[in-house]
Order: structure tokens, then sequence, then C-alpha cells
């Protein structure tokens, strides 16, 4: 059997990453063939170091971007016909689009996949992309939903969909994780308690609420850092200047060792308004460090601790939970707890069974 996956780019999104580990798995563990096509040679280069690591065939379509439609159709369908693949496996918009119009069209006859990553999407709010979606969505033999939630939320949208089904996202082994002295490279004190939130600077990610939260707490030995980039990093870094917050604030950037670092902070943050199955939650989780996220679809499905939870945009039921983890041990020792519990379900390995089966099932469809 011999897969190949299609995806926009290697951004350092939460789908891109959880792809880029599925692969190293199942390319380690040698399940099956497969090989990964980018709509634009465009990405984060530790995505790229992964994949070169561990000898993995990337090939894209365009240096100039991913919208040049007739272009980017001419090519994938040459590419999918000169190579014996069994089924191919899209991810994101547009990538979806693009393979779905292809077997419309009857470009291709080979079983199609699609994965949904989240709850939520611009198109969804858009009455011509409502129309397209059902078309769109309809050439795909399995719709693989990343939860529970995002599959209610895509059945109630799409209606008479029915090859939705649920595989939840994975997470790789943190055996080899070699801690980073964080305090030292920031200059931050022994004495300060650190608290960490990862994620893009960009529409339907909230640090402005944990900024807040950090203003109505009058310890100033508390020291927020923000691990990622994005258009709005400028909004988050006004509203530290306005609240008098610079000393305690530190932005990160990109980070290859995040992992690292959310093993040595003392609190762990998501304020996020959706997600589709929060990567970012089962990484803090196996951090072993204590938790809190925003109570959303995505989130409150994955943590252990009901008490890891406070509502989008709350700053001030947040400060509180954050003052509580940050001074009560055994509110922190039950959290970790609690969570490491629940993100034991969520091996890299099962994931890449479950996909396993459904490549197998398609692909027999296809044979008979």
């Amino acid at each position: 059997m011999k897969v190949l996956y299609i995806i926009n780019n290697l951004s350092k999104g939460g789908a891109e990453s959880l792809l880029v580990d599925f692969l190293r798995e199942v390319r380690q563990n040698q399940q099956f063939e497969f090989e990964l096509l980018l709509l634009e040679n465009t990405g984060h280069s530790s995505n790229f170091e992964v994949l070169a690591a561990n000898h993995i065939k990337v090939h894209y379509l365009s240096e100039t971007g991913m919208y040049n439609f007739f272009s980017i159709m001419k090519k994938m369908v040459h590419f999918i016909k000169k190579s014996d693949f069994s089924c191919v496996h899209a991810h994101l918009f547009p990538s979806l689009y693009y393979l779905a119009f292809l077997k419309l069209l009857g470009f291709i006859k080979i079983p199609i996949i699609v994965t949904e990553h989240t709850t939520k999407t611009n198109r969804m709010n858009k009455l011509v992309f409502r129309m397209l979606d059902k078309v769109v969505y309809g050439q795909f033999e399995r719709i693989i939903c990343v939860s529970s939630s995002v599959m209610l939320k895509l059945s109630d949208y799409l209606k008479s969909i029915k090859s939705l089904l649920v595989i939840s996202n994975g997470v790789t082994s943190w055996n080899e994780i070699v801690k980073t002295p964080i305090r030292n490279e920031l200059k931050i004190l022994p004495n300060k308690k650190l608290v960490l939130m990862t994620a893009r600077f960009q529409p339907g990610k909230d640090q402005l609420t944990v900024i807040k939260a950090l203003g109505l707490l009058s310890d100033k030995d508390i020291c927020l850092l923000f691990a990622g980039e994005g258009p709005l990093r400028t909004k988050a870094e006004l509203l530290i200047e306005e609240l008098g917050l610079e000393g305690q604030v530190f932005f990160l950037g990109v980070r290859k060792d995040v992992r690292s670092i959310m093993s040595q902070v003392d609190l762990n943050i998501l304020s996020t308004e959706f997600e589709g199955l929060s990567g970012v939650t089962l990484e803090n989780m196996y951090a072993a460090k204590p938790f809190l996220g925003t109570r959303v679809p995505g989130v409150e499905e994955l943590v252990g601790d009901e008490n890891s939870l406070f509502t989008y945009m709350d700053f001030i039921e947040l400060s509180k939970r954050m003052k509580e983890f940050l001074t009560n041990e055994q509110a922190m020792r039950i959290n970790v707890e609690l969570n490491l519990k629940k993100v034991a379900g969520f091996g890299m390995n099962s994931m890449v069974n479950e996909h396993y089966k459904v490549y197998e099932e398609v692909c027999g469809i296809r044979q008979n």
C-alpha cells in the first residue's frame, strides 16, 4: 500500500506539525509506503529537518503560492497519475478543494480521504462556500475528524454526508527531550514562577486574555512566556505596555525546543476560541506540569481535571485559576496526575494504526 499525503505547506501550525509527527511515526515503524506533496515549498525549518532526518520524500507544486488554480491542478493530476498510489489523503483548505475537484472531474480514479482539523472555518459563514463544501466533501471516501466535536459540527454543517469517522490526534514520545536552560537564556531568577502559552498569534488564539489575567495578579514574581509568532503579536505587545507588564512577559518566537520549555515551567496555558482536537493541549498535559485551558470543544474533552478549564475571554476567572495553581501544591499535583492519566490514551502509534485500517478499507472498496 502506498499513500500520498497532500497539505498546503509545512508552516508551524497544528495540522502541519501533527502530520510531520505522524509521518515520522509511520516511517520509523514502516507500516506502509508514503510520500508527501506540498502545494507550495514553504514552511518552518524544523518541520523540513524532521522529514529529512527520517528520509521522507517531499515534493512540491509551486514556488510562488498555492492559489494558482489551473497550474496547481495540472501539476497535481500529473504527479498523482505518474505514481502508483493506492489512495490520496488531503489536509486543510485549499488542498482538499484541489483534490476533490480533480476527483469530481474524473482526472483521478483512486480513493481520496480528507482530515478535518477544526470545528470552525471561515468558509462556514459564506453561502457560496457552504454550497461548494457539500459537493467537495461528497467526493471523499472517508472524512476523518480529529474529535467527536469536529464530527458533530461537520455533520450538522454538511447534513447528508455519511462518510465521517473520528480518529483522535496522537502525541509522540517525550523520551528524547533534552532540557534547554530557559531561565538562563532569559535571565530569569530561580524564585520566579514561569507560565507558558504556546500558540500562533492569529485569530482564534487568545493571548490577550492571558495577559489581562496576569495584570490582575499582584505577584510580580510571575513571568509569562509566549512561544509562537503571527500577525497579532503587535496587539499583545501594546496591551503589555498599557498594563505595565514589560518586565514580566517574554516573547520566545517559534521554538524547536518548545517541549523542553513546557516541561520546565510552573504552568502551561492555552487560551483559545476554538479547536479541533488541540495538539498543544496534549503536549502540555504530557509535560507533567499543571495545565489550564479554555472550556471549548477540542480542549475540554481532553483534560482529566475539570479545574483545568476556564471560560473563553474570562480573564478574571483565569487569574483566579492561575493564582490557585501557582500557590496550591495539592491542586497542582492532582491536576498533573489526572491529566497524565487522560493523555495516556492518545498515543501516536494508535493514531497510525487507525489510519491504516481506513486505508485498507477504502483501497479494498476500489479493488472490489
